[in-house]
């Protein structure tokens, strides 16, 4: 949300990558497949919503799920 980073929607993970520099940084794994992603503006996490209908909130910083 602030410009930071990119993230996408793959499979089972979710890779996050440097916005300036491209450079990739981490992923996230999850249980099931991402279907999409979306910053939450205002803060530094991640949604992202899972093809087993859950929703799992990501901290970037921190690199853990938050919530499902």
């Amino acid at each position: 949300s602030d410009g930071q980073y990119i993230a996408t929607a793959a499979l089972n993970w979710i890779p996050v990558w440097d916005a300036h520099t491209g450079k990739y940084l981490h992923r996230f794994d999850s249980d099931s497949n991402s279907l999409s992603v979306q910053f939450i503006p205002g803060t530094q996490n991640l949604a992202s919503g899972n093809s087993d209908g859950t929703i799992k909130i990501w901290d970037v910083r921190t690199r853990r799920a938050l919530h499902t």
